[in-house]
């Protein structure tokens, strides 16, 4: 009895595809028993090249070129192409790189923000049927009784807050910052805060921070006292914690 030995690999291959007409690279899964010329094939739907225009070559993990896959009547799996592997689609017919990229020149469909309110199969028309979202009045009624309340109690808290008193501000995304109280009310116009406000300049003993606490979100911010370049704030008073 002759001895004889037998290789058994996967019957598939996991493989990345990348081409010279488009930066995207795809992860493919190909059946070792493909011709190349069947390769090619599901290829032109991954890569955009024709299969009579295309050349392939085959990477390694490490991006080293293992081989040209030149034979149209091989096996995939007569290549050492293996899991990782990059096969790199090489456009004969000189298309240029990225033209499938450049969205400018796809046709779009537009429509004027009118026209849109007038159909009856858009997502608008369905949400306002169902009354889902901002469609939907008893939300926008609690929505607005919640931000009532809120800033009720934020001015509830403002009131209790005096000039002079420490105070600490936590804004989030930022270090709590700890100061004195400087100004609370509405935001003034320029003009006004300008003339009417005085001048606050601290002293090194003083201190680092100083803070104006605003009592709504929708008042333009402009200065309302005067301090070290980087040692203001002006936030709102949610955010402020005094008289400690």
């Amino acid at each position: 009895m002759s001895d004889s030995i037998t290789v058994q690999t996967a019957p598939f291959v996991n493989v990345d595809v990348s081409s010279t007409i488009t930066s995207f690279v795809s992860n493919k899964r190909f059946p070792k028993d493909l011709t190349v010329a069947a390769l090619k094939g599901k290829l032109e739907l991954v890569s955009g090249v024709p299969a009579g225009g295309m050349k392939l070559e085959a990477y390694n993990p490490d991006g080293h070129l293992v081989c040209q896959m030149d034979n149209d009547s091989a096996l995939l799996g007569s290549y050492p192409v293996d899991d990782g592997c990059r096969i790199h689609v090489i456009d004969t017919a000189g298309s240029s790189m990225g033209q499938f990229e450049d969205v400018s020149k796809v046709e779009k469909f537009e429509i004027s923000q009118e026209d849109y309110e007038k159909r009856t199969d858009s997502v608008r028309a369905y949400k306002e049927r169902m009354k889902m979202g901002r469609f939907d009045p008893e939300l926008q009624k609690e929505k607005e009784e919640e931000k009532k309340r809120k800033a009720e109690e934020e001015a509830r808290k403002i009131e209790g807050m005096k000039v002079g008193n420490r105070c600490e501000v936590k804004v989030p995304g930022h270090p709590t910052r700890r100061g004195t109280v400087q100004y609370t009310g509405e935001g003034l116009p320029w003009s006004t805060t300008h003339n009417t406000h005085s001048q606050i300049m601290p002293t090194p003993q003083q201190s680092r921070t100083f803070c104006g606490c605003l009592s709504t979100d929708t008042a333009k911010l402009f200065p309302h006292f005067m301090c070290i370049p980087a040692f203001n704030a002006e936030t709102k008073g949610a955010r402020v914690k005094s008289g400690w």
